[in-house]
């Protein structure tokens, strides 16, 4: 008898997959910029929003190998393969979200979102001169280019988009996003040989460790605990330049 085709492999179940994937990233920001005012987090304090990123990657690690053992994947890695994994996590975790949480904290949700989506266009780009069997075509450049016109026109709905520059805010999110290409890339060559679930799990781990001792170290901590300052964050824009943190998506 003749076994029906995996959903996987089904066209319509990735595009529901992806949709999927989409619409949870999408919700990175404003979720991450509410988790700021939950806990009382100027967005100065560079030492706790550390601690909050490693604190949220490591759980999500854990939460990941946990996964893999309940369903029977082998989650041990000789050491080769975890220092692969631990390259991995520097890049894709730690250095990408180092820089990302930080600027996100000092610009605007717009251009964080227009700039965090140009990463999977330079992954396209990047990996057309990496490997043979996956060159720019036609409809490739259409689609990033219709992608990323649609990401900005929506954005730009949500308020205008200046011509201000700076260090902290924009000049991190482009070397979050240029870190992020270059580790996805390397990811999927690992990802050849190893299961993909334990690979996120474990670079998520060692990543969001990473991130964590970065933050203990600087003398990251929550002042407090309470749903009042999340409202009067996710309604009023913090302190010195971050404007309103609504609806961006990456």
């Amino acid at each position: 008898m003749p076994q029906s085709p995996s959903f996987f492999a089904d066209r319509r179940g990735l595009i529901i997959l992806a949709s999927l994937c989409c619409l949870l990233w999408g919700s990175a920001v404003p979720a991450v910029k509410f988790g700021y005012g939950l806990i009382g987090l100027p967005p100065g304090d560079t030492a706790a929003l550390l601690l909050f990123a490693g604190i949220r990657f490591t759980l999500s690690g854990l939460l990941l190998l946990g996964y893999g053992v309940l369903s029977g994947r082998p989650v041990l890695l000789a050491p080769k393969r975890l220092g692969e994994v631990a390259l991995l996590g520097l890049g894709q975790t730690a250095l990408q979200y180092l820089c990302y949480y930080i600027g996100l904290a000092h610009t605007t949700a717009v251009k964080t979102s227009i700039m965090s989506s140009s990463l999977v266009f330079f992954s396209v780009i990047l990996a057309h001169f990496l490997y043979v069997n996956d060159k720019l075509t036609g409809r490739r450049i259409l689609g990033c280019l219709l992608g990323f016109a649609g990401v900005v026109a929506i954005n730009l709905s949500l308020g205008p988009l200046d011509a201000s520059f700076s260090l902290e805010g924009e000049g991190l999110l482009l070397v979050s996003t240029f870190a992020g290409t270059l580790a996805a890339i390397y990811g999927r060559r690992l990802s050849r040989d190893m299961d993909a679930t334990v690979m996120t799990g474990w670079q998520l781990l060692l990543g969001g460790l990473t991130l964590t001792a970065l933050g203990l170290v600087g003398g990251g901590h929550f002042e407090r605990f309470s749903l009042e300052p999340a409202r009067w964050y996710s309604t009023s824009p913090p302190p010195p330049r971050s404007p309103l943190p609504s609806g961006a998506c990456c």
